[in-house]
């Protein structure tokens, strides 16, 4: 039986590899400031990919994407601002917030990859 973090470190080994799949470069996993976390920050060409990983092994609490709510969006904006201002990325770049859900146990993972998942609200 895995444990919580055991869960989370495979899904974020699923998602690097689906990441990298697809052609992004990953520039960073697990970024953490005051302001938040972002699981993957990956890059092609102009593009900046701000990507959320959420693992469930079941559905009984819904699908794994549901699971960002308001506040998790916010910081996650707050987040990737900061990672552009410090940076100097921040007129440079195209910005996009995504989502890669994986479900399911062991060798049998359902991953889905929600592009512009979500946008900062006004």
């Amino acid at each position: 039986m895995y444990n919580k973090r055991a869960i989370g470190i495979n899904g974020e080994k699923i998602a690097s590899a689906y990441v990298k799949k697809m052609g992004l470069t990953i520039l960073e996993t697990n970024y953490r400031q005051k302001t938040g976390e972002i699981d993957i920050i990956a890059a092609k060409n102009n593009l900046i990919a701000f990507i959320e990983v959420k693992i469930r092994q079941t559905h009984q609490y819904g699908h794994p994407e549901e699971a960002i709510d308001r506040k998790k969006k916010r910081r996650m904006i707050r987040t990737a601002k900061y990672y552009l201002v410090t940076h100097n990325l921040y007129d440079k770049q195209v910005v996009r917030f995504d989502v890669l859900a994986i479900q399911g146990k062991e060798s049998s993972y359902d991953i889905e990859y929600f592009e512009n998942a979500f946008r900062e609200e006004r």
